[in-house]
Order: C-alpha cells, then structure tokens, then sequence
C-alpha cells in the first residue's frame, strides 16, 4: 500500500511549527491566568483572621505569610489577597496592627 506522495510508508503530516510555537505559549499563559482566581480576598482573609492575636494564631488561621519584612523588634507579615493585600504588624509575638493595601 502506497502512503501520501505515491510511496510506501505513513502517510506524510505536514506540522505547521507557527501553530505550534502558539500551543506552546497558550497553555503557561492561561495557568498564569488562572492563579490569582486561586488566592482569597481581603474579605475572606480578614474574616479569618478576625479573632486572632498571636503570630501562632495567625500562622494557624492563614498559613504562612507571603512576606515578611523585619524592623528591630517589629515584624510585617504580607498576605497577598487577589484583590490586595493583608499586612499584619507584629511586636514580639502580639499582633499589634492590620490594615489592607
């Protein structure tokens, strides 16, 4: 049996590389895209940290921070929301202030 072009063998595909390249590139774009649909909100970060007073606690409540910035005796703890940021100010082991950004 004869393949494409009137010789034996598999069929001849032609790959259209422009294509490829473009498939390549799609797939890291649309996970890139799709990330910050994962992270909570202000909101939800807030209501869940509410009640929380230690670093512990909030270790706890919300997992390890994104950042963490360091001033003598004060600590910044970072978490990054989709629509934000937590930042929580803490003086030895008490958390002494939280705002967004």
């Amino acid at each position: 049996m004869k393949g494409a072009g009137g010789y034996g063998g598999a069929p001849f595909v032609r790959v259209d590389c422009e294509k490829m390249r473009l498939s390549r590139l799609a797939l890291p774009l649309l996970l890139a895209a799709l990330i910050p649909a994962c992270q909570p909100s202000k909101a939800d970060l807030i209501s869940k940290s509410d009640a929380v007073t230690t670093k512990a606690q909030l270790r706890q409540s919300l997992g390890e921070p994104d950042g963490i910035d360091k001033f003598g005796p004060l600590e910044r703890w970072i978490y990054d929301a989709r629509d934000g940021r937590l930042v929580f100010v803490i003086a030895g082991d008490t958390i002494t202030l939280q705002h967004t950004e």
